[in-house]
């Protein structure tokens, strides 16, 4: 009874402290100071009845945020936006259109808002059939946007809360002038000059024209994140059971990626996980780590300090102060004595597992000298940031030692962490879960499949695939392979069952081993069974699906959201047509190509989707559909945006693989989607040097897959913080 009790207390604990984080999301209003944490006052283990206890006992380290042992007392100043000095004009408010608006509203047979008088659509009015003045369209536009019906997706990140603002800030003033329009473009300067979209000008260290600096901001751990600090800190003997967290749903991805380097909180559903989940953990570790099983063993309050001191420092990523190792020991003696030793040492564990110290980190930095907008990181953030980003877990002691000595504040100083940390066993888990995010190999365990149509699909086949493609990725970092080398690599990892599965992958062994493939067949990760598996659908090759991923993910092709009233259009167009003498690209070449709103993006589309109809809906290679022979072959019309030239005609999904491998294009968005992971935020063209110097030093090196992390930090600015962004 007593233990349950403690329970309950702990999950509304975990409410209190953690759900209150949700002011990080979509409000974009991360203050310096966090929510208090609630603890039990006076020994009671009453659960309150409101949202928020006061604590007698709290001290100023209890407000810290996490990875930083001291923070301001104020909170930090938010930014306004200043008044434009002189006019604003359409052509000010055009990059703020691009960005947030044009995506779904920029032509293709609908309207473009890039285009001051194309006002023939009513946005959204109500049905009338006066058609609306340009000053009329764009104050109802004006209107939805300030009410947050528009955009569709509402950014809730805070790298592109910033933008977001200072656009929507000249969109305002603008208005205000009347939404006045010029001849030959505004006579104002434009406040987005240099921050082109790197799609139109790729940035090179000669053109660069420096940056602003990253956003404050505070990221939730990933449940792989989380999941690697445990067994790190507490060994694999300890088992953490199975658990998934909520993510964002609003303003969707980051360049593709989920990765948590945008803001994301968490709700009620998930502290109740996560209380359940680390009160599981804690018997674990209790039975299993000799530390933990001999304080359990003793008596007095000693060996609990010790641990609350020694662990603490690693699950906090900084050393507790004596006010916070009290409260953990003062939590410790009196669940003790209501209960037993084992509920108050469970307590001193799980209230380190649920607390914010943990399950955040923080890039919220200090002050800079002289200046009220920036911020610089502390040593324990710089130290969090390296950990999480090549180990994808918690700082060691070395580590940390180097932030408590203040030897993390140069970029030589993180140069020779990193060197480091790449040696360790644990080097390889960044650029693991990097391609693994980028390829979205998630959805190996995800996709649906019929299990009729495909008995051969089970959980095991499933693992084995998604095991296979991180050892192949495990394999050519060991080989200081590179990017080339993922993408044409002739060989793969599988076994005897994935070998009779996929007929043109000789494999014989029941565990998965190194062997060779069909290279008239497969190339590399993206004609492996993993990912061509990952990318179909349930009875389906998923034919759209793979020309737009891999156009947006590897050419970074931007494309806008298809017609509301597609499937309508489509199944229409269907019923003309006889399904039993076309394959699956003629039909949707045909109903595409008779239509001027679809064709406008599938003609790009398509003829990479049909290069990937060789692989059936759960990756076997095939030259035929039913009895029809399958045409692989395709040539991508010009993209026309200036990121470099694409891949030549090609015959077959192979040729397709080598000529996309060796395209320049493909070079640069592989540099933007590093860069958009590694650092949580969309590149700028011009404006960004540091993506000219990712590139470049990538370039240099031969896009080897070692020196992804050495990349990163290339100049000072990635010490700096933008103050916090407020919304509109």
């Amino acid at each position: 009874m007593r233990r349950s009790v403690f329970f309950l207390w702990l999950s509304c604990v975990g409410l209190c402290v953690l759900a209150n984080l949700s002011v990080f999301g979509c409000a974009g209003e991360i203050g310096n100071q966090l929510p208090e944490v609630v603890y039990m006052d006076g020994g009671t283990s009453q659960v309150p009845d409101n949202s928020t206890v006061n604590d007698k006992k709290t001290s100023n380290s209890e407000n810290s945020t996490p990875d930083q042992t001291t923070q301001p007392e104020e909170t930090a100043p938010e930014t306004t936006a200043d008044e434009p000095a002189k006019p604003v004009y359409f052509a000010d408010v055009k990059p703020f259109l691009q960005e947030y608006c044009a995506k779904c509203h920029g032509g293709n047979g609908g309207l473009d808002v890039l285009k001051y008088k194309d006002a023939s659509h009513r946005l959204n009015r109500p049905p009338s059939t006066a058609t609306p003045t340009p000053v009329e369209f764009w104050q109802r536009s004006f209107d939805l946007i300030e009410k947050r019906e528009m955009p569709k997706d509402q950014p809730d990140a805070m790298d592109v809360f910033e933008s977001y603002r200072q656009g929507f800030a000249l969109f305002k003033a603008w208005k205000d002038a009347g939404f006045p329009e010029t001849a030959q473009g505004s006579t104002t300067e434009d406040p987005n000059k240099g921050k082109e979209d790197p799609n139109i000008l790729f940035p090179t260290t000669t053109t660069c024209k420096g940056e602003s600096a990253l956003p404050a901001r505070i990221w939730r751990l990933s449940v792989a994140q989380i999941r690697n600090s445990l067994e790190d800190i507490f060994g694999a003997s300890s088992k953490l059971p199975a658990f998934t967290l909520s993510e964002t749903n609003t303003g969707g991805l980051i360049g593709g990626f989920k990765n948590g380097a945008k803001e994301q909180t968490l709700t009620s559903v998930d502290v109740t996980t996560l209380v359940q989940t680390f009160g599981t953990y804690s018997a674990e570790v209790l039975a299993n780590v000799a530390e933990w099983k001999d304080c359990l063993a003793a008596t007095g309050d000693a060996c609990v300090r010790t641990l609350a001191t020694t662990y603490g420092r690693r699950l906090w990523r900084r050393s507790l102060d004596k006010a916070e190792i009290d409260k953990l020991l003062l939590g410790f003696t009196e669940l003790t004595a209501e209960a037993d030793r084992k509920t108050g040492l469970s307590y001193v564990l799980e209230r380190m597992l649920v607390g914010k110290e943990f399950l955040f980190r923080s890039e919220l930095g200090t002050p800079e000298a002289g200046k009220t907008d920036l911020f610089r990181l502390t040593p324990h953030e710089v130290a969090s940031y390296l950990s999480f980003f090549i180990w994808q877990s918690v700082p060691d002691d070395t580590l940390l030692d180097a932030a408590d000595n203040n030897q993390l504040q140069t970029l030589a100083q993180i140069q020779q962490q990193v060197d480091r940390m790449a040696k360790d066993p644990r080097g390889k888990r960044g650029i693991i879960t990097f391609f693994y995010d980028w390829l979205h190999l998630h959805l190996i365990q995800d996709v649906n499949k019929d299990g009729s149509m495909f008995p051969e699909v089970t959980p095991t086949l499933r693992q084995e695939l998604e095991e296979s493609a991180k050892m192949f990725l495990s394999y050519l970092i060991d080989q200081k392979g590179t990017l080339r080398d993922v993408m044409l690599s002739d060989e793969t990892f599988a076994n005897a069952s994935i070998g009779s599965l996929y007929t043109d992958i000789t494999a014989q062994d029941a565990e998965l081993q190194r062997v060779k493939v069909d290279t008239s067949k497969r190339l590399g990760i993206l004609l492996s069974p993993a990912f061509v598996f990952a990318h179909a659908g349930t009875t389906s090759t998923g034919f759209v699906h793979r020309g737009v991923f891999l156009l947006e993910q590897m050419m970074c092709k931007v494309f806008p959201s298809p017609p509301p009233n597609v499937n309508e259009i489509l199944a229409e167009a269907l019923k003309k047509v006889d399904p039993t003498k076309l394959t699956q690209r003629q039909k949707l070449e045909q109903l595409h190509s008779s239509n001027g709103t679809c064709n406008s993006c599938h003609k790009l589309i398509d003829p990479v989707g049909a290069t990937f109809e060789l692989f059936d809906p759960i990756g076997r290679y095939r030259t035929k559909e039913g009895d029809l022979a399958i045409d692989p072959s395709g040539k991508l019309l010009d993209f026309g945006d200036g990121l470099g030239e694409i891949p030549e005609a090609y015959t077959n999904s192979t040729e397709f693989v080598q000529k996309l491998a060796s395209a320049e294009r493909f070079q640069r968005c592989f540099s933007m989607k590093f860069y958009t992971y590694s650092l949580g935020k969309r590149p700028e063209g011009a404006n960004n040097c540091s993506l000219a110097r990712v590139h470049e030093t990538l370039q240099k090196g031969g896009f080897q897959l070692l020196d992804l992390y050495k990349a990163i930090f290339q100049d000072e600015n990635f010490f700096l913080r933008k103050t916090n962004p407020t919304a509109p």
